[in-house]
Parts: C-alpha cells; sequence; structure tokens
C-alpha cells in the first residue's frame, strides 16, 4: 500500500509543479503543463495496480514487475538529466523515492519467485 500512497502523492504534488519544485528549489520550474499533467495521471495509475498487488500480489506481480523498471528508468533520466544541467540536484528529493521503491519492489519480486519454488 506504501507504494500505492507515494504514487498518489507524487502525482498529486507533480501536477502543481510551481509550488512544489518551488518548496523543494528544483530549478528549473518544469514549463510544459500538458506534458506532466500526463505523467502525472500514469504515475496515479500506478498507484493503483499497486494498490491492487497489496490485496494479491501474485496476481499483480507482472504489473509490479513494470513499475519496478519505471522506476528504475525515472531515476537513471533524472541522473542524466542533473548530469546535463537539465534539472537541479533538488529533483532526488522525489525521484530517489522511486529507487527506493525499486529496491523493495525487487525484493518483494523475488521472495515471490522464492516462495513459488518451494511449493513445486
Amino acid at each position: 500500500v506504501a507504494g500505492a500512497i507515494f504514487n498518489w502523492q507524487a502525482a498529486t504534488l507533480a501536477f502543481f509543479p510551481n509550488f512544489t519544485f518551488g518548496l523543494l528549489g528544483v530549478a528549473p520550474i518544469p514549463k510544459h503543463d500538458l506534458t506532466l499533467h500526463l505523467v502525472c495521471i500514469l504515475v496515479a495509475a500506478y498507484g493503483f495496480a499497486y494498490y491492487y498487488a497489496s490485496i494479491d500480489f501474485p496476481g499483480n506481480a507482472n504489473s509490479v514487475y513494470i513499475g519496478m523498471v519505471a522506476k528504475a528508468t525515472v531515476v537513471v533520466a533524472a541522473i542524466i538529466d542533473i548530469l546535463l544541467g537539465i534539472t537541479s540536484w533538488q529533483i532526488l528529493l522525489i525521484i530517489g523515492w522511486d529507487a527506493v521503491f525499486a529496491y523493495l519492489f525487487y525484493g518483494a519480486l523475488e521472495d515471490l519467485k522464492k516462495s513459488k519454488g518451494k511449493t513445486k
């Protein structure tokens, strides 16, 4: 459930970039509102996938796997953007949590794989 709540909060906060990024000192503040809003919808949708995974993890493991890959990719993209000077390091105050959840999702998927091996 924590992954779902994180995604819903991140989507809500990113929907208001002037407030959120301004508060965290992220510069420059993204100016592509349509793109940002579409990304917020996608992030919120993954929140629902994580919620359903909290109810039936084995049945929703594929959604968690896709989410894990997406979160890891977002972290890599953020680091590249920082190195290229497109954004400031403060973006990691938000994106860093994606790294944490990608790691937790990986561990949960590995545990699921091990438990399936024991039942065969």
